[in-house]
């Protein structure tokens, strides 16, 4: 009994493989076999009653076993491979050593390769030690030195007048137009001495014209001060008549102003608020507590 049950689940299990689409051409050949032997062992054990029961038993073993390894065969050639997706592409190819992982690679970019192997001299005309040891730099440099001085002080020329700057105001120097052929010693201290007194009639004129002007500055600075003075005693006197109350003649409210949030919808609650605001016009985000609301409930309801 046991046989046929076994025998039946085979049949369904291969009758299933048999029917199924996803199998390909090697595991439908093999199915097919298979059941032709499971088909064989059922005539065995249903015809054939005069074969010893010893007989039937081996035979029996033996259609088991074929079946068994028929079916492995089978699945092994069927096997996916989805448990295994990154085994294939690490081989890294066919070749000779591409399927050798510990091996390292022979590409290297070009940037890897060493460069600047060798120690660059200074050729000549580009400063080389044989042409710096015969130079004088000290005198060079006193050279360079000398000429940026005569081009940055350039010669007056005042015969010529190109050379005037439009920019800067030329100075000239004082020149006294002497006669060479008059000698007189006295005439020359003459023109000395009014020289020396119309200069200290100038330096007099001068500092007293700055005498002036130092006193002008000072009656106005001093001037300023007493407006300023003037203008913040004003400024104390006013703030102080402002700050007392009892000397201003207008009235002023010193209540506190009411709160923005006075009339929300959970606050002042309590008993008797409402009352003591009855006369007062408001807008209350309550429809409890609103004046349509009051009215309304004394007209209708009381």
């Amino acid at each position: 009994m046991s046989h046929r049950l076994s025998t039946t689940s085979s049949i369904g299990f291969l009758f299933e493989n048999v029917t199924s689409t996803k199998q390909n051409s090697t595991v439908l050949i093999f199915n097919t076999i298979h059941f032709g032997i499971v088909v064989a062992k059922l005539l065995i054990l249903c015809y054939i009653q005069t074969v010893s029961k010893l007989l039937c038993v081996i035979l029996l073993n033996f259609v088991t076993v074929l079946y068994t390894a028929g079916h492995c065969f089978s699945v092994c050639f069927a096997m996916t491979t989805a448990h295994r997706a990154t085994f294939v592409p690490a081989h890294g190819g066919t070749g000779k050593n591409e399927g050798d992982l510990s091996k390292l690679s022979k590409q290297y970019s070009s940037r890897d390769m060493p460069s600047h192997t060798k120690i660059k001299y200074r050729q000549h005309s580009q400063g080389h030690a044989d042409e710096l040891r015969n130079r004088d730099f000290r005198r060079e440099l006193e050279d360079r030195e000398r000429n940026t001085g005569s081009k940055r002080r350039p010669e007056n020329n005042y015969d010529d007048p190109s050379s005037y700057s439009h920019d800067k105001k030329v100075r000239y120097e004082k020149v006294s137009y002497r006669n060479p052929d008059d000698d007189d010693p006295s005439i020359c201290e003459e023109d000395d001495d009014s020289n020396d007194s119309d200069e200290d009639d100038e330096t007099a004129q001068l500092m007293a014209e700055l005498e002036r002007i130092k006193k002008e500055r000072e009656a106005e600075r001093k001037e300023e001060e007493a407006k300023r003075k003037a203008e913040e005693e004003r400024v104390r006197v006013e703030n102080i008549l402002r700050g007392n109350p009892l000397l201003t003649s207008n009235k002023q409210d010193f209540r506190v102003q009411r709160r923005w949030d006075d009339d929300v919808v959970f606050k002042n609650c309590a008993k008797g608020i409402d009352e003591k605001r009855k006369n007062q016009p408001a807008f209350i985000n309550d429809a409890l507590r609103s004046e349509f609301h009051r009215k309304f409930m004394e007209k209708y309801i009381k």
